[in-house]
């Protein structure tokens, strides 16, 4: 800075710092009912930052700043009971320049919920398990368990995402269903966008029924 009135007076020399920061948030699948943890991560920092989280207008509780390790921070909300898609949003303030606007970033949170059909079956028919999930956005991995890998007997599927129902169903078809077959299949649902999403494991029953070995008498 130099005098406009007096051009001959010594001029000074500031500093002016500028720290530029980045907000990472992580948006989630999650069962309906099932608690999650979204995440909000701040790199960049020079220090620890203020980080509060909001849904509308209105403050949530259930969330933790995190601590500023290197230039890293961390903050997250607990989402204890999730009954429907909401949208929150991250609040940073620069915690080095406290008077710097805050940044807002949106963390999605999508909720779905599953139905299983399980079923009764005539020995040596063939039948298909159900696990259809409700209420999502894009398509999702379906993954069947139960049965060892190979058996050609066993057919699974992960469906293929319904964009009007924004449903997705997978089938795990069994091709002759034996006494064997009569147990407990697992499908796994995780997503396939999001690798921070939680898995959830459902249970699905096949009951095998075998008339010859009834005493009609």
């Amino acid at each position: 800075v130099t005098s406009g009135s007096l051009p001959d007076s010594r001029h000074s020399d500031t500093t002016v710092n500028l720290n530029v920061y980045d907000v990472t948030p992580t948006h989630k699948d999650a069962y309906n009912g099932k608690e999650t943890v979204l995440s909000c991560k701040v790199t960049g920092l020079e220090a620890r930052a203020t980080v509060s989280w909001t849904k509308g207008n209105q403050t949530v509780d259930g969330s933790t700043e995190g601590e500023l390790i290197g230039n890293t921070q961390i903050s997250t909300l607990t989402v204890i009971s999730p009954q429907e898609d909401t949208e929150y949003t991250c609040v940073v303030t620069s915690g080095r320049y406290p008077l710097s606007k805050p940044s807002e970033t949106h963390v999605s949170l999508n909720v779905y919920a599953t139905e299983v059909s399980s079923k009764g079956v005539l020995i040596n028919t063939e039948t298909s398990l159900a696990c259809k999930i409700k209420g999502i956005t894009e398509e999702m991995s379906i993954e069947w368990t139960g049965f060892d890998d190979g058996d050609d007997k066993y057919v699974p599927s992960s469906g293929s995402y319904d964009s009007v129902s924004n449903s997705q169903t997978g089938t795990l078809t069994v091709k002759s269903a034996a006494v064997t077959s009569n147990k407990t299949y697992t499908c796994t649902v995780s997503s396939l966008q999001n690798a921070e999403s939680d898995k959830e494991d459902f249970e699905v029953h096949l009951y095998v029924y075998d008339f010859s070995l009834i005493d009609w008498k």
